[in-house]
């Protein structure tokens, strides 16, 4: 059964928008229930601080193909616009 401490300090910092994905993603990949588990984890040196480095080429991989995807939807938006 687990055991649950009661946590009283707060410890913030402000990250980009493409350190807040890819902590995002790692917490998943490690199976964190969140964001703040997977940063007190590995700030507490319970958990790998960084997902492996083919990690990040596979995020990056992933945000260029929403970028072409983003790019046909406006194409397909401005077809729509000249149609009507």
């Amino acid at each position: 059964m687990a055991v649950f401490h009661k946590r009283e300090k707060i410890v913030s910092f402000r990250v980009s928008e493409e350190e807040y994905e890819s902590l995002r993603a790692a917490s998943e990949v490690q199976g964190a229930h969140s964001i703040s588990e997977y940063a007190r984890r590995a700030a507490c040196g319970k958990e790998p601080p960084a997902p492996p480095a083919d990690f990040r080429q596979v995020v990056e991989n992933l945000r260029s193909r929403v970028d072409e995807l983003q790019d046909q939807m406006r194409r397909m938006a401005r077809r729509m616009d000249e149609l009507t």
